[in-house]
C-alpha cells in the first residue's frame, strides 16, 4: 500500500477531512428504521426532517409525487457530484470529470429510451421537468439533441449502439467502461482501489447484459458488437462461451463453470431480475474497504457517490413500497445498507 510519505501532509488531512464529511451525510441505521415506520406520509414525514428534507417539502402521499422524489434524489445525487469535482484533488479530477458524463447518461437514460421508442406520458413529463432543472437542455429534446449532451464523443456512440440493439442496460456497462479507461491518469494505489470498485460493477453488468442479450434471442454477431468486454475477473474466453450459448441457461452455466462470482450465477439462475440487487450489495461491500483503508485520493469520493447512489436506490425502493402498501418485511428484504 502507498506510503502516506508519499502524500504531503496538507493532501493527507484534506482527504481525511473529506472522508469525515462524506460518511457524516449518509443516513444511518436508525434513520431507515424511522423510514420503514408507518405509511407513506410518515415516510416523506421523517425525509423531511432528513438531509433530503428540501427535496419533499411540497410532496404529498400520492402516486405522481413518488414519481417526482426519485427524479429529485437521482438529480441530487447529480448535484452532490457536482460539488465533490470543486473539492477532489487535482490528480483526480480528469476521472471525476469523466464520472460526470457518464452520470449525465445515467440521468438522460428514460428520455433516450423513451425517445428511442416514441413512448410519452404525463410520468414522463414530469421526470423531464424535474431533470431539466439540472441539464437544462434535457426538456423536450428528441434523442439526437439528447445525446449530443453526452460531451464524450467515444461514449455517444456507445449509447447509440446500445440504442440500436436494444439492450438498454448496455448504456450503463458503457459509461462504467469509460470510467475505467479514465482510471489510467491515477496514482498506481488510487488506481487499484478505483479499479477494483469499477471492475466488481462492471463484471456483473456485463455478465447481466450477456444475460438479457440471451433472453432476447440475439445472435452471437448482434451480442458481440452490442457488448465489449473489460474483464476485471471474467476472463475473455468464458465471456465468449457465454456469448455462443443458444440460451440462457447454457450461458448461465458459462458463467458458473468459470468460478466467478458464484453467487451472482445462483442469482441469475433463480430470477435475472434480481440479479440488480446482488450487484448493489456487492458494490457497497467494496466501498466498505475503500472506507476502511488508505485515504485514496480517488476511490474515497468515489466510494462515497457509489454509497450515495444506493441509498438513493433505498428511499425509491422503500417509497414505492408504502405506494404499494408492502409489508416492512417486503420492503427490508429490497434494501442493501451500509
Amino acid at each position: 500500500m502507498l506510503s502516506v510519505v508519499a502524500m504531503s501532509a496538507s493532501e493527507y488531512g484534506e482527504i481525511l477531512v473529506l472522508t469525515r464529511a462524506l460518511k457524516s451525510y449518509l443516513l444511518k441505521p436508525r434513520d431507515y428504521s424511522r423510514l420503514l415506520e408507518g405509511g407513506l406520509e410518515d415516510f416523506l414525514a421523517v425525509l423531511r426532517e432528513t438531509v433530503y428534507g428540501k427535496l419533499v417539502e411540497d410532496l404529498t402521499a400520492d402516486e405522481r409525487s413518488v414519481m417526482k422524489l426519485e427524479t429529485r434524489l437521482k438529480s441530487d445525487y447529480y448535484q452532490v457530484l457536482r460539488r465533490i469535482l470543486d473539492r477532489v484533488p487535482k490528480k483526480a479530477l480528469s476521472f471525476y470529470t469523466v464520472l460526470e458524463s457518464a452520470t449525465v447518461v445515467d440521468l438522460l437514460k428514460p428520455l433516450l429510451i423513451a425517445s428511442s421508442i416514441g413512448y410519452t406520458s404525463p410520468t414522463l413529463a414530469d421526470y423531464s421537468s424535474e431533470i431539466s432543472k439540472v441539464l437544462p437542455k434535457a426538456l423536450n429534446g428528441d434523442l439526437k439533441s439528447l445525446i449530443s449532451m453526452i460531451r464524450d464523443e467515444g461514449l455517444r456512440i456507445d449509447i447509440e449502439k446500445s440504442i440500436r440493439s436494444k439492450l438498454y442496460g448496455l448504456i450503463d456497462v458503457s459509461a462504467f467502461r469509460r470510467l475505467w479507461t479514465a482510471t489510467d491518469s491515477l496514482e498506481e494505489n488510487d488506481k487499484k482501489a478505483v479499479r477494483r470498485l469499477l471492475g466488481v460493477k462492471l463484471d456483473l453488468l456485463t455478465m447481466r447484459a450477456v444475460l438479457r442479450a440471451k433472453r432476447m434471442k440475439m445472435d452471437y454477431e448482434a451480442a458481440r458488437e452490442a457488448i465489449t468486454l473489460v474483464g476485471y475477473k471474467i476472463r475473455p474466453e468464458t465471456f465468449e462461451e457465454a456469448l455462443k450459448a443458444e440460451t440462457v441457461e447454457e450461458a448461465i452455466e458459462a458463467f458458473r463453470n468459470s468460478g466467478c462470482y458464484p453467487d451472482a450465477v445462483d442469482v441469475a439462475s433463480r430470477d435475472l431480475d434480481e440479479l440488480d440487487l446482488l450487484i448493489r450489495k456487492k458494490v457497497v461491500e467494496v466501498c466498505r474497504g475503500v472506507f476502511s483503508g488508505y485515504p485514496f485520493n480517488a476511490a474515497i469520493p468515489l466510494a462515497y457517490l457509489e454509497l450515495k447512489q444506493n441509498e438513493v436506490a433505498n428511499l425509491i425502493t422503500i417509497a414505492n413500497g408504502k405506494l404499494e402498501e408492502l409489508s416492512r418485511a417486503v420492503i427490508e428484504k429490497n434494501l442493501i445498507l451500509y
